[in-house]
């Protein structure tokens, strides 16, 4: 998944963002949905060797 609505204030307010904007370093208050189905995902950092 390259792009999310990540989730604001209570869910009250979403904004579009893409993978390669993200801090991975530090994903605790990243809440996000899916853009097709609005549900829930969880975003993980890229493995570094390539490996999924």
């Amino acid at each position: 998944m390259d792009k999310a609505l990540r989730c604001f204030r209570h869910l009250r307010f979403e904004k579009i963002i893409e993978a390669s904007t993200v801090d991975f370093h530090n994903l605790d208050d990243l809440i996000v949905k899916c853009l097709c189905c609005k549900e829930f995902v969880d975003w993980v950092a890229p493995n570094k060797d390539g490996v999924p």
